[in-house]
């Protein structure tokens, strides 16, 4: 039992030390994975549409 009371000190303790990111921070990376993913998404969907239509025009 005192392990498990020792370990959960030290976990407090290291979360004391972190850096937690602000709410705006957050945001701003949210919005730019999100608009990444979503850029990227396109242009693959852009290719399976083109290379679909060399395809079906060799086929």
């Amino acid at each position: 039992m005192k392990k498990i009371i020792a370990y959960l000190a030290a976990v407090k303790e290291e979360m004391g030390k972190v850096t937690w990111s602000s709410k705006d921070e957050l945001v701003q990376a949210t919005t730019l994975v999100v608009s990444f993913a979503l850029v990227l998404s396109l242009i693959v969907y852009s290719l399976d549409l083109v290379i679909g239509f060399v395809v079906g025009k060799v086929l």
